[in-house]
């Protein structure tokens, strides 16, 4: 037996561990980091850049890689064993190849690689892109065909590099040894519940939407768009629900006749229906240029609107700027005193403030306080939940606007 095929086991595996380990540092490095990087002209960075482009090939590199040298050290280490003990060598091969791979050629390579990710990644990536130069033909075959297969199935668009479910699993998993932050880790998260959510959980709902009747004077016009501090205003014929139109505070600046109304003057409405998933608008509004959409229900009847910041704000969290204050959610008047937006979720205010209201049939403060007192409440009503004082501050006929909250011990 030549003696130089036993040298080749280890060999072979520290050849899984590396693809098997790069796999990892490319998926788990920070992205920012290596922009950056690449920014101050490190080669390793510009080319890993350039290889994530097309990431089916860069992860196809390392799992063919992975399995050649799995299957090559299966193969070896079966027939040395086999050479050995004649009798049982297939079943000691078993016993012997599966902890050997999967602790010396996964778990440990992936485990140390994912530590040092920021680090190896722009290092590996030299030998991932003349590997993928050797594995061209293979490369093709597993990313040529499934996509032709596809197609011809009528299913063109392709699988996803990342599944929803993978990222929640790595989210939820200890981040030991990551520079993930939890505010990035609830961003990502946000970003994952994003992707499962429609216009109708993010919209404003039309009761609390500022519109105004087509035959409105431009001049009166003005007046609302300076007092609420909007830069579009929509715009309806005869109700409310038969939103016909936008009008931007940009054409009424820009325009000459301030006697007419501000019919001419109005955009034509971009309409969504309230079942469309919110991401898929997303990338529609970045496509058309359409800041607002309004959402309809299944009869054409506006029921809401959504813009882009309402959809950002699910991401990122609440954004606010100078014309903007009475988006804000919440505002702090006192030592243990908030007044809050009848709108904020019931999970944002449990996260933000030890406040741990129980969820039901409802996701707004307003829906919490109308579900508990089994009415719209008026203006000064209160309500006692265990340490917490409930005032009503502002409200319509229709929704609860405005709430204080006073944390009592």
């Amino acid at each position: 037996m030549d003696s130089s095929l036993w040298l080749a086991v280890p060999l072979l595996l520290v050849v899984e561990g590396f693809f098997s380990g790069s796999e990892i540092s490319v998926i788990a490095c920070d992205k920012l980091k290596l922009r950056a990087q690449a920014a101050r002209g490190s080669r390793g960075a510009v080319l890993l850049e350039k290889m994530l482009k097309k990431p089916e090939w860069l992860l196809g590199t390392t799992l063919v890689g992975t399995n050649l040298a799995v299957v090559m050290n299966t193969i070896l280490v079966t027939f040395l064993l086999v050479e050995l003990f004649p009798a049982r060598g297939e079943w000691v091969a078993l016993a012997a190849v599966s902890p050997l791979v999967l602790f010396c050629g996964e778990l440990l390579p992936k485990s140390f690689f994912q530590q040092k990710a920021d680090f190896l990644a722009p290092k590996v990536v030299f030998f991932l892109w003349i590997a993928s130069r050797l594995f061209y033909p293979l490369l093709w075959l597993i990313t040529a065909v499934p996509g032709f297969l596809s197609k011809a199935s009528g299913h063109a668009r392709p699988a996803p590099l990342v599944e929803r479910l993978d990222l929640q699993i790595l989210l939820d998993m200890p981040q030991t040894g990551t520079d993930m932050r939890e505010e990035e880790i609830r961003m990502v998260d946000r970003l994952i519940e994003l992707s499962g959510k429609t216009v109708e959980e993010v919209m404003i709902p039309l009761v609390d939407v500022t519109a105004v009747p087509e035959h409105t004077s431009r001049e009166e016009a003005v007046r609302v768009i300076v007092e609420k501090g909007y830069s579009r205003l929509p715009v309806f014929r005869e109700r409310i629900v038969h939103i016909v139109g936008i009008l931007h505070h940009f054409d009424l600046l820009l325009s000459e006749d301030r006697t007419g109304t501000i019919a001419p003057l109005v955009r034509p409405a971009f309409y969504v229906p309230e079942t469309k998933q919110v991401y898929e608008l997303l990338l529609q509004m970045k496509k058309s240029g359409n800041n607002m959409a309004i959402a309809v229900d299944e009869y054409g009847g506006a029921v809401g609107i959504i813009t882009v910041e309402d959809i950002l704000e699910e991401i990122v969290g609440e954004i606010e700027d100078e014309y903007d204050p009475a988006r804000s959610l919440y505002q702090k008047i006192g030592p243990s005193t908030y007044l809050v937006n009848a709108r904020a979720e019931i999970e944002f205010l449990n996260e933000k403030f030890p406040l741990q209201l129980p969820e039901g049939d409802y996701e707004t403060l307003g829906g919490f306080l109308t579900h508990r007192m089994g009415k719209i409440p008026q203006e000064g009503e209160t309500l006692r939940f265990g340490s917490l004082l409930f005032t009503v501050e502002k409200a319509s006929a229709r929704a609860i606007q405005q709430v204080r909250i006073d944390v009592q011990s």
